[in-house]
């Protein structure tokens, strides 16, 4: 009788401490999914603020498309391609005589490639953001154009199970020049 007291009181203690073990790697893993979705987010509108909507002259030449590729449609798209007021020349200034921004960065633009949130330049340049991200989205408001939203989904597989934890993380973006 003593022994399959014990046996019962062993089995539950050991199913408790499975149990606890489990719920630590699904909270692990879900804090890890959080953390690399809202580091790239943070990055992503830190940039994004910075842009404006509509058209710019780069170097003072002819106006180019400052935001591409992201209508005011509602709909949402798995890149974007920017341009953020950067100092081309050196001189310390980025406006004209006029107060117009007139140094523009290189083309910045944010994409999915796999499942690693890239960030890359039209000169060739880029640099992963986040992994294990599988879904990247940009909307723009057609009642507010110069709001954006980002909206990024990680994935992080749970060790032990083989299962996996997919976190949601969303932020609005107001353009600012």
């Amino acid at each position: 009788m003593s022994i399959a007291i014990f046996t019962v009181i062993m089995s539950s203690i050991f199913t408790v401490i499975y149990t606890g073990r489990l719920y630590w790697r699904v909270g692990s893993s879900q804090i890890d999914a959080q953390q690399q979705a809202r580091q790239a987010i943070s990055y992503m509108a830190k940039e994004l603020r910075q842009t404006r909507a509509g058209t710019g002259r780069v170097g003072g030449g002819a106006a180019v498309a400052i935001l591409e590729n992201l209508p005011t449609d509602d709909n949402p798209y798995t890149s974007v391609t920017f341009r953020i007021p950067q100092d081309t020349t050196g001189d310390g200034n980025v406006l004209d005589s006029n107060g117009w921004i007139v140094e523009w960065s290189d083309k910045i633009t944010y994409s999915l490639n796999g499942t690693q949130l890239i960030r890359s330049t039209d000169t060739g340049s880029s640099k992963v953001l986040a992994n294990n991200i599988t879904t990247l989205q940009f909307t723009r408001s057609s009642v507010a154009p110069l709001l954006i939203k980002i909206r990024v989904v990680s994935n992080k597989v749970i060790p032990g199970t083989g299962e996996n934890v997919n976190v949601p993380i969303s932020t609005w973006v107001r353009l600012e020049n």
